[in-house]
């Protein structure tokens, strides 16, 4: 689910960065915060009435809320790139691939991991929170809101520490490694 709505959100990202022009810039940008800032919880309902209770809901509302914090933190990238950089590579008389390929997206790298960090989370929490509401009998969400109900608050905080622990393990696979291999390596970000 991750992987869907962070990919089609850079695309995104990159062809509103790489084709902005003024007022159509702007509101796009605005239209993305605000479908960003609506919780992944409340696009459950419209989405079990869509597809049922069951995983296709979980992955359809965990994209979407993958989506817009990757177009958002893309666009961003492209907003902050360095025009001195730009202009050196129109004074190189780089083409257009040859620009986006080697100075653009190195240049943006940084707020990609961000936007993949960003979309990562919110589409964790998300499944977590849906499965409470959709999942039939499985999920750790389910585990969590079965031992509510049985007052049972070892379970409950032993779900809770291991979602937590799921994400970080996660998080340092998916975006770790790569993000060591490339923006640490080149300086671009300090070594935590």
């Amino acid at each position: 689910a991750v992987a869907v709505g962070a990919s089609v959100g850079f695309l995104a990202g990159l062809a509103i960065g790489l084709g902005r022009g003024g007022v159509e810039g702007r509101v796009l940008e605005h239209a993305v915060s605000f479908f960003m800032s609506i919780p992944g919880m409340a696009w459950a309902p419209i989405f079990l009435t869509i597809t049922g209770l069951g995983v296709a809901t979980i992955i359809a509302v965990a994209s979407l809320t993958a989506f817009f914090p990757m177009v958002f933190h893309t666009y961003h990238g492209l907003l902050a790139l360095d025009r001195h950089m730009l202009q050196t590579a129109d004074l190189m008389e780089f083409g257009f691939l040859r620009t986006l390929f080697r100075v653009r997206l190195p240049g943006i790298l940084t707020h990609v991991f961000v936007g993949l960090k960003l979309s990562m989370s919110r589409a964790f929490m998300t499944v977590v929170a849906v499965e409470m509401v959709s999942a039939t009998l499985s999920g750790l969400g389910y585990a969590i809101f079965d031992a509510r109900e049985l007052l049972n608050t070892k379970t409950m905080f032993a779900g809770i520490l291991l979602s937590g622990a799921a994400y970080l393990l996660m998080e340092g696979i998916v975006v770790g490694i790569p993000e060591r291999a490339t923006t640490r390596r080149w300086g671009l970000r300090p070594e935590s």
